[in-house]
């Protein structure tokens, strides 16, 4: 039995690589922000409606809920965040029905180039993993 640090294994050179888009990991955009990617909580409320305001498309309430409350049976969604001093900003938000349907993300590109084709890559991932025969 080995004490102490357990093994890492480094992976580089993956800038949104739809492969290996994670949730809940870290990943590194083409300008060397860092970003998570994570399910959406129901404390993203002031996050979410800070990124709509922020992208000229302010959210209503029953969008909200929709948001917030959605069944993973018939839908993916994924948000985006990076650390901004002491605190994380939602930066990206992304929807898709498990069909394929209907899909939409709100991604402030300002804030973090690059975010949206990462949030599009993990939506495309988590959909086709559910494809599986």
């Amino acid at each position: 039995m080995r004490l102490g640090y357990p093994e890492f294994t480094f992976v580089e050179d993956l800038v949104c690589n739809p492969r290996s888009v994670l949730l809940s990991r870290s990943h590194p955009l083409p300008d060397g922000t860092r970003v998570r990617l994570r399910l959406p909580q129901a404390a993203d409320r002031a996050g979410l409606v800070a990124l709509h305001d922020r992208v000229g498309a302010p959210l209503d309430d029953v969008r909200m809920t929709r948001i917030l409350r959605f069944d993973p049976r018939a839908c993916v969604s994924v948000c985006a965040t990076v650390l901004s001093g002491l605190t994380e900003v939602l930066v990206a938000y992304g929807h898709v029905d498990r069909d394929g349907t209907s899909s939409l993300v709100v991604a402030d590109e300002a804030a973090a180039p690059g975010v949206s084709s990462l949030v599009r890559a993990a939506l495309a991932e988590r959909t086709e993993s559910r494809h599986v025969a």
